[in-house]
């Protein structure tokens, strides 16, 4: 009896985990349409632009997450995008909770990558 009590508790508990979890996820997909509208030009192509904006959107939000995919989708469309390269590198360094790194292997290819496509 004790036992069965016990695994009902723990399966209404993982089921309120899953909604939740499910719901911030959906939240974070409608929340990323709702960052606003910004213009900033660059040389990228049309498509890597798109990204780009969504991206510079995303990281004054802080959400580096979205940020890093949409900044790689960038250069993904337009592999001479120095912009795109330049704002991934920027994505691994969070100087509001004191987390910046400039040594980041990763930090170190896309800015690599930045310079290389500004030549």
């Amino acid at each position: 009896m004790h036992c069965q009590r016990t695994v009902r508790r723990v399966s209404i508990a993982l089921f309120f985990v899953l909604i939740a979890a499910l719901t911030a996820s959906a939240q974070t997909a409608q929340n990323t349409s709702q960052l606003g509208r910004i213009e900033f030009p660059t040389s990228g192509s049309a498509e890597a632009q798109q990204h780009f904006l969504r991206g510079v959107a995303a990281m004054h939000s802080f959400w580096y997450e979205e940020v890093l995919e949409a900044f790689r989708a960038a250069t993904k469309a337009d592999p001479t995008f120095a912009m795109g390269y330049w704002d991934e590198a920027m994505t691994y360094n969070h100087p509001i909770w004191q987390q910046a790194d400039a040594n980041l292997p990763e930090m170190r290819e896309a800015r690599q990558y930045a310079q290389v496509s500004l030549r």
